[in-house]
């Protein structure tokens, strides 16, 4: 009777996690990593066979699984995250394996948190590989429990195999591999203790020695089964021999390289913490109290869970390379440390327990619907990160109306330097498209925008010649451009330019609507040393100088141009025709003074669509015979949209 309770109630479990990882899978639009590196190496082992390994991009099982997934059912979003989805149901479904080994609160506590925890269901729902990852880790541990109860040679093998899986995922393997080995270290020399005699004696009757020598044939044979499974994977079934010296010599000192630097995705230790105390809070709490379970319970299976949860919580923790998604490598040996705690409290407390852990998991539910289906793309939800937004999706909407009218075959032109991906992924069934990374504005010229909604734009009012350089400063804005000068030496130099103004009204700003220079400290501005007068109002194009006097020992200048330094303004303001001279030479030293050389959008004016970043703060004009339109792609990367007005 009770067996049948608890068939009900997990199936129940499994129904409700199967629901959270396939209900609007395609919701999301693709993360640049799922439309990016993942997309394209599934879509290189399916169209051409090839796969090479790179540690940055992790192992090979993503790429394979993904290209049999794009193989049965085509490509989409669905089936570019499809496998993710059911590698997280199957990571509830094996715990049902363990059902007669142990207590029936513990099984539904540990299928539950595994089910609704939310930072697991978020990865479940998402092309990375962070997912089979926690159903191989799970995997390894309920065979190596199930060995441990039954002695049966099935489940060791079945070890084994989920442990080269595991291997053939992610390189945070070798964290989980030291985490285990600690463990067996520690069991090893408590068993020593335990024994009585001489050393050598104690070698000869330590449990796990006499298992070694006993299974031999066994040991053996799971080996193959393990360098069998990481050969065919890392190979790609033998095609890319290559591909093995690699996985054996470059992952482990790359990523630990990569991660103990502080570079990069540097976080604070406190990171994983929050995320922790946001969602997983149930998780959290009880995987802290089976971490002390070993205080009161003290055998085989509280050390383990102690250890593993705790060498893991410890490690991602220290570890400065912090990304979102590895926290799910602390959430599940806090499962596992929480069905523990359950395991081993006294019967009269264990059912309150259950209560309780169900009743807080309506927060995890509340959660998990947060942040897979509300809050998917909002930088305030701690598992995003750089995704990819909702405003991309009506410009999708729109190219495919387009081109179901014209055809796959428009010319379509995309200049992102940030990355184009996803859109490679979207417009993977076009037949003309160009992708561009090349910064787009006048050559030698750097425009930033420190605060505030301006955009610095490439303009074509000019004093003389055709293009000028502006800033317009919305609602208020701290920005500038900026170039970087080689001096000949001290003496006096003349610095002198035109600026034109329209309703220039500082907010906070003391420096605003002028030319100035500054010295080079470490490849950065630094002090100023001359500036020019600040123009306000409206004003024509007004001719604006100084002279300066450079000392000994400086060889390198920035001239600086800002609409707004150290303080907003607002208003609009345009820059030509800059000089820089030392006294008794003629030579300009400034590059590109007039503007007229770089890069512009009127080069792909062929295209029938342009795609263009206006990530860096450049704005772009209108365009002649073109519709344009703005969206955000993802935090920080904004695109302008141009669309011949014939199409």
């Amino acid at each position: 009777m009770k067996k049948n309770y608890l068939a009900i109630i997990f199936i129940l479990i499994l129904i409700i996690g199967s629901f959270l990882r396939l209900y609007k899978l395609d919701n999301r639009p693709a993360h640049f990593d799922e439309g990016g590196g993942h997309a394209i190496g599934a879509r290189a082992l399916l169209e051409r066979g090839e796969y090479i390994y790179n540690p940055d991009f992790h192992g090979p099982f993503l790429y394979h699984t993904t290209a049999l997934a794009f193989y049965l059912f085509g490509m989409s979003d669905i089936t570019l995250r499809i496998t993710q989805a059911l590698f997280g149901i199957a990571t509830i479904a094996i715990l049902w394996l363990l059902k007669d080994h142990i207590k029936i609160e513990t099984l539904i506590i540990l299928s539950l948190l595994i089910a609704l925890s939310p930072s697991l269901v978020y990865y479940s729902r998402f092309a990375v590989h962070d997912s089979y990852f926690v159903f191989f880790t799970t995997a390894v541990l309920v065979f190596l429990y199930l060995y441990s109860k039954t002695k049966e040679d099935k489940y060791f093998y079945l070890f084994s195999a989920s442990f080269a899986f595991l291997f053939t995922v992610k390189e945070n393997a070798y964290i989980f591999l030291a985490s285990i080995g600690f463990y067996f270290f520690v069991e090893f020399i408590l068993n020593l203790l335990k024994t009585k005699g001489n050393f050598l004696k104690r070698i000869k009757k330590n449990k796990y020695v006499n298992w070694i020598l006993d299974n031999k044939k066994q040991i053996i044979f799971s080996f193959i089964i393990f360098l069998s499974i990481f050969v065919i994977l890392y190979t790609s079934f033998f095609r890319y021999p290559k591909n093995f010296i690699i996985a054996i010599k470059e992952p482990f000192i790359h990523w630990f390289k990569k991660s103990t630097t502080e570079k990069g995705f540097f976080q604070p230790h406190s990171f994983y913490l929050r995320i922790l105390e946001e969602y997983d809070i149930v998780i959290f709490i009880f995987g802290l109290l089976g971490i002390f379970t070993v205080i009161f319970s003290y055998n085989e299976y509280t050390r383990f869970t102690t250890i593993f949860a705790f060498v893991n919580l410890a490690a991602y923790l220290l570890m400065p390379y912090k990304e979102p998604n590895n926290v799910v490598h602390i959430v599940l040996p806090l499962v596992f440390s929480a069905a523990v705690f359950s395991e081993y409290i006294r019967n009269d407390l264990r059912k309150y327990v259950l209560v309780t852990v169900i009743l807080l998991s309506i927060y995890s539910v509340y959660a998990t619907w947060q942040t897979s289906f509300v809050r998917y793309s909002d930088e305030k939800n701690y598992l995003v990160y750089v995704q990819t937004v909702d405003d991309i999706k009506p410009m999708l909407k729109m190219i495919k109306e387009i081109t179901d009218q014209k055809g796959k075959n428009i010319s379509i032109v995309v200049n992102i330097p940030e990355t184009e991906y996803p859109l490679s992924w979207y417009f993977r069934d076009y037949t003309n498209v160009q992708y561009f990374s090349e910064a787009l504005g006048p050559a030698y010229w750097k425009n930033i925008r420190w605060s505030g909604d301006g955009k610095a734009i490439w303009d074509d009012i000019a004093h003389s010649g055709s293009m000028s350089v502006k800033i317009d400063g919305g609602t208020g804005t701290d920005g500038e451009w900026r170039q970087k000068i080689y001096i000949t030496g001290e003496g006096y130099y003349n610095l002198s330019g035109w600026i034109k103004t329209k309703n220039i009204q500082p907010i906070d700003a003391w420096k605003y609507a002028k030319l100035y220079i500054r010295t080079d400290k470490n490849n950065d501005p630094d002090q100023i040393i001359a500036e020019t007068e600040s123009l306000i109002g409206t004003n024509d194009w007004t001719f604006v100088s100084t002279r300066f006097y450079v000392g000994p020992g400086n060889s390198v200048l920035w001239l600086t141009m800002p609409i707004g330094n150290w303080g907003k303004t607002k208003g609009e303001i345009w820059f030509d025709d800059i000089s820089l001279t030392k006294e008794d030479s003629i030579e300009n030293l400034i590059k590109n003074p007039g503007f007229e050389e770089g890069a512009s959008i009127r080069e792909y004016s062929y295209a029938d669509i342009i795609i263009f970043s206006e990530s860096t703060g450049l704005g772009y004009n209108e365009l002649d015979g073109y519709n344009v339109s703005r969206y955000v792609l993802r935090p920080g990367v904004n695109l302008v949209v141009y669309v011949k007005e014939n199409n």
